[in-house]
């Protein structure tokens, strides 16, 4: 560790990049996580829906019709949040695109 405080260009420039990487990729793999849950709220989904179809007593056909909206519910929850950490991620990258082009614009031979 280096004794004075100052802090190069290069070195806090280095350090917002792994930043906002740390932060993307943290963002792809909650958008994973939440993708392996859609898809087995999907199974379920369409599972109640046959049982709600197969169903003769109107009891249950209604006890199935209700978990089925409940699951449908939970889907397209699940499907919201799904685009919000898609469009996150891809802004930032977007933006550490354009700060690199900046950056080494300004400075070439840290390329």
């Amino acid at each position: 560790m280096r004794k004075n405080k100052y802090i190069t260009p290069s070195e806090r420039y280095s350090d917002r990049c792994v930043k906002r990487e740390v932060v993307c990729r943290k963002l792809r793999i909650r958008y994973e996580q939440l993708d392996a849950v859609r898809r087995e709220l999907h199974g379920l989904w369409e599972r109640m829906r046959l049982e709600f179809h197969q169903a003769e007593d109107p009891l249950v056909a209604d006890m199935a019709w209700r978990l089925y909206k409940q699951v449908e519910r939970a889907e397209i929850r699940i499907c919201r949040q799904m685009d919000k950490y898609d469009l996150w991620a891809a802004r930032l990258e977007f933006w550490n695109i354009v700060h690199d082009n900046a950056y080494y614009r300004l400075h070439p031979w840290y390329e």
